[in-house]
């Protein structure tokens, strides 16, 4: 068992600076929880020509192939890791992949195809540029591990984000920022009643949910740069007004991704005219996210329990679901919302089995188990069992 100064060793090589480094959650597709046959870890090109700048584009699906990769996680060496480009869009008229993927990656015995590694966070570090042709991988194991790592890339790594060392180029979405953001930055709940103002068309729940947080994101970013980007310019004269700097940014996006999707399912209750009460206390000062319909119907005994309901907001739930099992002591079945793409079929039973009811964004769906599926809700399934109820 890998230590905790063990991470921070690690961590340390990948911020030296002379490394290509990535982080992301693994998602069913690559741990196979959902029976895909997906080719490998997909890379991002900017980070693939970064990590692998003497590829022969020219050919077709060229590789690269590094003698060995370390999980120091689990202490496991994987010998003649695959890197591809899969490049057919440029080589043949009918083509359609532009994408690299790292495969062979250890088969069973590699942390990255264990099922129950499902949501982990996963960060790979190349040093392909030297004569020592390998690479260093890591795949959180606590919820601990995954703190650390979250605090060192500066912000939660949340579900289908990829986070790099690589810039990546491609021009994020482009806002009429108001010009009193430019002097004060606003606040999360600003931002969101900016994107939701901002919206075209009125998507279905599900999809609205997630556009509204790409958008927000991205918002948000921009924002971010040109409050940050001109003190960066100016310098610092010491190194302690540096680490202020960089604390207080950090805490910013800390405090946005602790209130972003509460503030998106609150607002969607809304508009789809569902009660509800946020962060109310029920027993033994527990605060659920949402209670159904309301606090004093929850406290009310008379009140039939089969018409009560409560509902938690996760990003990621692996290892912080059994968080919600006490949280309303009056409910046999407990529903917690999370944005995870995929569970193992093993933890998904664990969960029906302590009475937690998973809720997830219908586009989501297609990262579990096609016998999972069945037994998980949408959002707009939560929300057409709350109006059944409330009529």
């Amino acid at each position: 068992m890998t230590s905790h100064a063990e991470l921070l060793d690690f961590l340390a090589l990948a911020g030296s600076g002379d490394h290509v480094w990535f982080a992301k959650r693994l998602s069913s597709n690559d741990t196979g929880v959902n029976g895909s046959h997906q080719s490998g870890i997909y890379i991002p090109k900017y980070i693939g020509f970064a990590a692998f700048s003497t590829i022969d584009t020219s050919k077709e699906n060229p590789k690269v192939i590094i003698d060995q990769c370390l999980f120091r996680s689990h202490n496991l060496v994987v010998d003649g890791l695959h890197v591809t480009y899969y490049n057919n869009k440029h080589t043949r008229k009918s083509g359609t992949r532009d994408e690299f993927r790292i495969t062979r990656m250890g088969g069973l015995a590699s942390p990255v195809h264990d099922s129950e590694a499902t949501g982990a966070i996963l960060l790979m570090c190349f040093d392909c540029h030297r004569a020592a042709n390998k690479c260093y991988g890591w795949v959180a194991r606590s919820r601990e591990e995954e703190l650390t790592i979250d605090s060192w890339l500066g912000r939660e790594l949340e579900p289908g984000q990829l986070i790099s060392n690589v810039l990546d180029t491609k021009q994020a979405p482009k806002f009429d920022v108001p010009g009193q953001w430019l002097e004060h930055f606003p606040k999360g709940s600003e931002i969101f009643d900016y994107v939701v103002a901002t919206e075209r068309q009125l998507l279905p729940v599900d999809k609205r949910l997630l556009q509204r947080r790409q958008r927000e994101w991205a918002l948000f970013q921009s924002i971010e740069a040109s409050h940050v980007m001109p003190r960066i310019r100016e310098g610092f004269s010491d190194v302690e007004s540096f680490i202020q700097f960089a604390n207080s940014t950090t805490n910013r996006r800390k405090s946005r991704a602790g209130t972003s999707l509460e503030l998106n399912l609150s607002r969607i209750f809304d508009e789809e005219t569902v009660k509800y009460q946020q962060q109310q206390v029920t027993e033994h000062k527990k605060k659920p996210d949402f209670i159904f319909p309301s606090a004093a119907a929850y406290r009310d005994q008379t009140y039939p329990v089969r018409q009560l309901d409560m509902l938690a907001a996760k990003t990621c739930c692996k290892d912080r679901w059994r968080q919600v099992i006490n949280e309303a002591g009056r409910l046999s079945e407990k529903h917690l919302f999370t944005l995870q793409e995929g569970i193992s079929d093993t933890q998904l039973t664990e969960m029906f089995s302590e009475g937690v009811q998973l809720v997830v964004p219908e586009p989501h769906l297609r990262f579990f188990s096609r016998v999972a599926r069945p037994r998980l809700l949408t959002l707009a399934d939560f929300i057409n069992r709350r109006l059944e109820l409330q009529d």
